[in-house]
């Protein structure tokens, strides 16, 4: 992509969108650099469906295309809210749109009253969740690859 200056929308997602963003998911995460073998084990967790469409705050950031998409789920305490899909194509990282993304995403958790906002990190986004005032917390075991562990992080939204 040049370095000409793109419109970007934040806007919910709409049900017929799943597989679409089914295939912006896998792409996003394949790019990380992991392997084909990896990718099979994982595809059915990275699935968007139309549930999570219709049962989650599910939001896209588009310009001309959706170039990147991320969901809110309440956590069942009712004052917590969990990342569980933020991702954007490969060929527009690193212009912000995950930014925008992540702000539109505190935002709703705040105007739902939220207190906090907790996330399980692809280990290679620390950086990123910290640069946004995200903290490790733990970490959690993946249900799908035996020995890996994913970052648990959490973020309170009390705070100016």
């Amino acid at each position: 992509m040049s370095s000409a200056l793109f419109y970007i929308t934040i806007r919910r997602a709409r049900l017929e969108e799943a597989g679409l963003l089914s295939d912006l998911v896998f792409r996003a995460k394949a790019a990380i650099g992991y392997d084909a073998e990896f990718m099979e084990a994982v595809r059915e967790d990275l699935r968007v469906t139309q549930e999570d469409i219709a049962d989650r705050e599910v939001w896209v950031a588009e310009g001309q295309t959706v170039l990147g998409c991320g969901s809110l789920a309440l956590v069942s305490d009712g004052t917590s809210g969990e990342v569980k899909t933020m991702f954007i194509e490969p060929n527009v990282k690193r212009y912000g749109i995950g930014s925008l993304l992540l702000e539109h995403l505190f935002n709703r958790a705040q105007e739902l009253g939220l207190a906090r906002l907790e996330l399980e990190a692809e280990p290679t986004a620390v950086g990123f969740y910290e640069k946004h005032g995200f903290v490790v917390f733990g970490d959690s075991p993946s249900p799908l690859i035996q020995g890996r562990s994913l970052p648990l992080m959490e973020r309170s939204l009390n705070e100016g």
